[in-house]
């Protein structure tokens, strides 16, 4: 019985030691605890503080970056407002004077067409003129003469010119002799043989105008190739190009024209045929 109370009295001992070793130890860590949470309250604390002042600072660069785009925006958009009516107002100007330069050279055009529709009419009333073989030699025999006229002294040359019992359109006076040149114009059927599509009508009416040259090239041999009285050749001056062109691309017309010693010749190969470099007594 007295062992039971002591040991009872040993357990309560133990038990209230224990229990103050616990307490002792709940207040330690209590006060441990309230320091932490003062610490972390001074952190909050702290970390408002930081980010209200780090709020103000962007506040405040965010205001002036806003303050500065503003203002290069706004020159921006003025220099561009400035810009863009320089150009326009440019603009205008080069539309309005190409407008003019436009109207000018459409007035200019309306004044050639004017002058080529002028120009066609008398084209065609030359070649209505033409159709006459009367009027066809006259034509080619003012050319001839005009071009005598500017090629060599007017005592060098003589236009209807007394050849034996003939007249020559001109006779050039030569150290040398007497150079005849007759014009003729052998038009009609080289004209049926231009107006014709049909290859057999075409061919018809060439091999007439060769004939028909053939012809003027033994007129003019017989009458104007006559030494001593002239020279031992004679010119067939043709007064369109293109029939002088049709001419010489014909060898056979050529060949038939050395024989009977009559050379044929057109505006622009009698202006170069060197005749102007003779030398005249």
């Amino acid at each position: 019985m007295t062992i039971s109370v002591l040991a009872i009295a040993v357990a309560a001992l133990l038990l209230g030691a224990a229990a103050g070793a616990i307490a002792s130890r709940s207040l330690k860590v209590a006060r441990q605890n309230a320091t932490v949470a003062a610490s972390m309250e001074t952190i909050l604390r702290d970390v408002n503080q930081s980010s209200q002042s780090l709020n103000s600072r962007l506040d405040a660069v965010t205001g002036e970056m806003n303050r500065t785009f503003a203002h290069a925006l706004q020159q921006a958009t003025q220099s561009l407002t400035g810009s863009i009516g320089t150009a326009r107002e440019e603009t205008r100007a080069a539309i309005q004077e190409k407008f003019v330069q436009v109207t000018d050279r459409l007035g200019d055009l309306k004044a050639t067409n004017e002058r080529i529709m002028e120009f066609s009419r008398s084209l065609d009333e030359f070649q209505r003129m033409l159709q006459s073989p009367k009027l066809r030699g006259d034509f080619g025999e003012f050319t001839l003469e005009q071009m005598l006229r500017d090629l060599l002294p007017q005592d060098h040359w003589q236009s209807q010119a007394p050849i034996g019992s003939s007249r020559v359109d001109a006779l050039v006076r030569t150290p040398h002799g007497a150079l005849c040149i007759d014009c003729k114009f052998p038009l009609d059927n080289f004209r049926r043989a231009l107006a014709t599509s049909e290859p057999a009508v075409r061919e018809a009416a060439l091999k007439s105008f060769y004939s028909d040259v053939k012809g003027r090239i033994d007129e003019i041999a017989d009458r104007y190739v006559s030494p001593p009285l002239t020279l031992e050749m004679a010119f067939m001056f043709v007064p369109a190009e293109n029939v002088f062109y049709e001419l010489i691309g014909r060898p056979e017309i050529l060949a038939y024209g050395r024989e009977r010693k009559v050379v044929l010749v057109s505006p622009n190969t009698f202006q170069h045929s060197g005749i102007r470099s003779l030398e005249f007594t």
